[in-house]
């Protein structure tokens, strides 16, 4: 409890950030981080949002890549603690170098069984799920495309 509220969205930003030193017997470091990944995460989506709505993809893939990192140290939700391997965050690890410059990898979802999301530009797209799938297994990538025109409905 922070203030007297019980959640998150009754609490501005700057008052949570102002107050976040201060001492609360209820409020552990862990819920301290988690909090702060959520109020940074809504700017960063707005951040992406306009990214893509103004066709900046560097400004994009830098949304992505910060919400990754902030995933892993904030949230500290992309492996079980001393679970490295095998984890989402393994996968990751060992992916972002074959993402190179102009791409973006991160954990998304599923909590500590999430998936890996890669956005790379379309030069690079074939190499990097060839090696994904010599890695991990055919099975276990997916490619999707990104149309120019956004998303459509794909009917078999």
């Amino acid at each position: 409890h922070m203030a007297g509220k019980n959640n998150l969205r009754e609490i501005s930003r700057e008052e949570f950030f102002a107050k976040l030193t201060r001492p609360y017997a209820s409020l552990s470091e862990r819920a301290k981080m988690r909090a702060m990944h959520f109020y940074d995460e809504n700017i960063r989506v707005r951040n992406a949002r306009n990214a893509i709505l103004h066709h900046d993809e560097a400004a994009f893939l830098d949304a992505v890549n910060d919400s990754g990192r902030s995933s892993q140290v904030n949230l500290a939700n992309t492996m079980v603690p001393g679970q490295y391997v095998g984890s989402p965050q393994q996968c990751v690890d060992t992916l972002r170098p074959y993402a190179g410059q102009g791409g973006a990898i991160r954990m998304m979802g599923g909590g500590f069984a999430g998936t890996v999301l890669a956005f790379l530009p379309e030069e690079r797209a074939d190499e990097f799920a060839e090696t994904a799938k010599r890695i991990y297994g055919t099975s276990k990538v997916t490619e999707v495309k990104i149309f120019d025109q956004g998303p459509v409905i794909v009917k078999k």
